[in-house]
């Protein structure tokens, strides 16, 4: 049996948060909520690249375990979708020359990511692992294979993927889960439509809402909950992130967490690598809710404790494994964020007295600096230092860092850590940045060479000739809208970080209009409000029906509670910071950091 297939046999309420008994409510609300239909902009019906519509025809592969005859010829008479048969709906069209190539340096397990032409299928037209993708359409079998080919799990601002589970498993569950199968074709084609001079919005969006109609009429059957279902979930969650829309973020993510919470408990989560990626990718969203709202995590700490105990475990037996060195790292640092936003969502709610918070806070401080003090030495191993940039580009006058300082990146098996210390430098700053908010202090005069060191980490991952696919914009992505609030408010600056925020954009990643908006306010610059480019004119037109798409959904689905406002304006961020403070006219020339 596959890993996964039996996922949804048993439910398991141990250790749930705060939300138990909550769980049929929030489904319920999550399916009568979730847009049904997206409004394609234009005729997306009539599109080359969307399947044909026609009454589907079940395979036995795609009956869910249990399923019965019955209801699948029930699901025949009702559900009208695109077919999963190969030759029903075009493939897309590619150039052949469009390749990726370099090394891989995510973990060990890892393999070497494909030079594989776009256009070119799979030679036994299946996994991996065997699983046949050959009844499925053409356009669904090369999408898969750009997902298995050509993303990681940079692509989805993942920290880790030890056992390149997006890359195998992942893909495998998909081929039979139908929900599942559409959300994660729509990523795929969204990251390849980016790369295309002549994208078309259509060609992603038509797999999204196909994985959305498929996801609630299985919720509306009541049909019993699975790994796939929430993986299906967070896998639209993290296409709801590149396209900036964090409140339908923020929904998706309140549904995975009950069913997250009802198939598994903070210690069944951790017992196979599935479940392990399952928690990671769901504890990003929560945890950025916590921290970007200024509210504790709907997760109770218990699952990250429990995560970090178990990744510590797994040191202690087996020493001589970098990988689990790397995740408890990670587990490490996740727990601190945890209880950071614990610990300000008890001043927020004046449920802690003064002394009390300034200790804990104190405290915090000193987790926070003893992380990266304590990290096990084989994770800053300086035999995997990165000391040549051979083909990288030569840097602008304008560069605010030097990135190529030799040692700054490591490589290897520890090139995850990379984007770990990234994280460390971020948790950092926001922690005393709302120390001093909350204890009327001076903002820290190291916070602003923590935000250098930031940006010069992000730039030196984006610049580095052999990083792979996706890396760039993981290293940048939250880092840097941190990091930009906190950089010298001189013209060079401004320019620099306004420069990078247009190249995240192009590379996929849509800010919400809420957050360019204070930027555009806090700069003084008003066109920003709908372009980071100050020259639009060099931004890809998809990239425009993107922007357009995403403030159109702005404008139509404002928040629908507190915490989706609280997140959508970065309320912990935004919500005391006097936008003329930190006004610094600084012409220093460029920092070494290393």
């Amino acid at each position: 049996m596959s890993e996964g297939a039996d996922e949804g046999r048993h439910s398991n309420r141990e250790g749930s948060s705060s939300l138990e008994g909550e769980s049929e409510d929030d489904i319920e609300d999550y399916s009568e909520n979730l847009p049904e239909d997206v409004e394609l902009v234009g005729e997306a019906q009539s599109m080359d690249l969307a399947p044909k519509s026609a009454k589907h025809e079940f395979s036995d592969r795609s009956i869910t375990k249990g399923q019965s005859p019955s209801r699948r010829r029930r699901l025949n008479r009702t559900v009208s979708e695109p077919s999963l048969l190969t030759d029903r709906s075009p493939s897309p069209s590619v150039e052949s020359s469009m390749t990726f190539s370099g090394p891989y340096l995510g973990s060990p397990s890892s393999r070497a990511l494909r030079n594989v032409p776009l256009n070119t299928p799979s030679p036994d037209l299946g996994s991996d692992s065997g699983t046949d993708w050959s009844l499925l359409s053409k356009d669904l079998q090369f999408y898969l294979n750009y997902h298995r080919n050509h993303l990681t799990f940079h692509h989805y601002l993942m920290l880790y993927d030890a056992q390149d589970f997006l890359r195998t498993t992942f893909l495998d569950m998909a081929v039979k889960d139908e929900p599942l199968l559409y959300a994660v074709a729509g990523f795929s084609a969204f990251h390849h439509t980016i790369t295309l001079p002549d994208g078309r919005i259509q060609a992603f969006l038509t797999y999204y809402d196909k994985s959305v109609s498929l996801l609630l009429l299985s919720l509306r059957k009541n049909q019993r909950h699975t790994a796939s279902t929430l993986l299906a979930i967070l896998q639209l969650a993290s296409f709801e992130e590149y396209l900036g829309d964090w409140v339908n973020l923020l929904m998706h993510q309140k549904a995975a967490h009950e069913i997250l919470t009802e198939l598994y408990d903070p210690h069944s989560v951790m017992q196979s690598p599935m479940r392990q990626v399952i928690f990671h990718w769901y504890s990003r969203f929560a945890v950025f809710a916590g921290l970007m709202s200024g509210r504790e995590t709907v997760l109770g700490r218990e699952w990250f404790s429990a995560a970090q105990q178990y990744y510590q475990e797994q040191v202690e037996r087996y020493q001589d494994d970098v990988c689990h060195k790397i995740e408890e790292a990670i587990a490490s640092l996740r727990l601190i964020a945890v209880d950071m936003s614990i610990l300000f969502a008890k001043r927020a709610k004046e449920s802690i007295r003064h002394d009390e918070f300034v200790g804990e806070s104190d405290a915090l401080l000193d987790r926070i600096t003893g992380w990266r003090d304590n990290m096990h030495p084989s994770l800053r191993e300086r035999a995997f230092a990165i000391t040549s940039f051979n083909g990288a580009p030569g840097l602008d006058s304008d560069d605010i860092v030097d990135p190529y300082v030799p040692g700054i990146l490591f490589g290897g098996p520890i090139w995850t850590m990379n984007f770990v210390l990234i994280s460390w430098y971020t948790l950092g700053i926001l922690h005393r940045y709302q120390t001093a908010l909350a204890l009327q202090r001076q903002l820290p005069a190291e916070v602003e060479c923590m935000a250098l060191q930031t940006c010069q980490l992000a730039e030196a991952i984006e610049l580095y000739p052999e990083s792979p696919p996706g890396a760039a914009l993981a290293a940048a992505q939250t880092s840097l809208t941190i990091a930009s609030l906190f950089l010298p408010m001189d013209d060079r600056h401004t320019t620099w970080a306004l420069r990078k925020f247009s190249r995240i954009e192009q590379l996929g990643y849509t800010h919400p209009p809420a957050f360019r908006a204070k930027m555009s306010e806090r700069w003084n610059i008003p066109s920003i409000k709908h372009s980071w480019s100050l020259i639009d004119e060099s931004c890809p037109e998809i990239i425009h029906s993107i922007r357009s798409f995403v403030e159109d959904r702005a404008r139509t689905a404002p928040a629908r509670d507190v915490l989706s406002k609280d997140v959508a304006d970065m309320k912990a961020v935004f919500g005391s910071m006097k936008l003329e403070e930190g006004h610094n006219e600084s012409s220093s020339s460029q920092v070494n950091l290393a």
